[in-house]
């Protein structure tokens, strides 16, 4: 190759990764900027949904903040019996059982695993002492307004319980 040609080469090839390192790195804050459809603070409808058995809590809200590599959550209200609804849980979307903290856990539940389905769509499983006490599919309607967990186990008195609680996007 002459000098001239490699003199031409060299600034071509430096352009050309610049080029590349530039267009990857807006490609990478897009994917991590576009915010979730499940990211946000829902609050729940009472009046659509249904607790069996019943009755199902006063009131409660969730802060969500769904990224590509898992979730975490935050939810506060009050149960029936008016105690306090007050935990937390940060799973990955890897299956593994990742621990919720707090009081009013679903079912008791000590730990959630959790599985991305697709934009919209999570599936759960609460487990206590190793045993599954719960499993939820957790769907974001299409518009992102309301979210809609269904969910089937045992109460942490071992009732059979099967609920669908609906909450609006604030």
């Amino acid at each position: 190759m002459s000098n001239r040609l490699r003199a031409f080469s060299r600034p071509l090839a430096v352009a050309a990764v610049v080029v590349s390192v530039v267009a990857i790195s807006r490609g990478a804050a897009a994917q991590v900027t576009a915010p979730s459809p499940r990211t946000g603070t829902w609050k729940l409808n009472l009046e659509k949904s249904r607790f069996a058995p019943d009755p199902g809590p006063r009131s409660q809200t969730r802060r969500d903040e769904h990224t590509r590599d898992g979730l975490t959550a935050v939810v506060e209200g009050v149960l029936a019996n008016g105690s306090p609804i007050s935990y937390r849980y940060d799973p990955r979307f890897d299956g593994k059982d990742y621990p919720i903290v707090g009081t009013g856990i679903p079912s008791g539940g000590e730990t959630i695993a959790v599985k991305h389905i697709d934009e919209f769509t999570v599936e759960s499983t609460l487990k206590k002492a190793g045993v599954v006490v719960l499993s939820r599919i957790e769907v974001v309607s299409k518009d992102g307004r309301v979210l809609t967990i269904t969910s089937q186990g045992k109460t942490a008195a071992g009732q059979p319980t099967s609920n669908m609680t609906v909450y609006d996007k604030q």
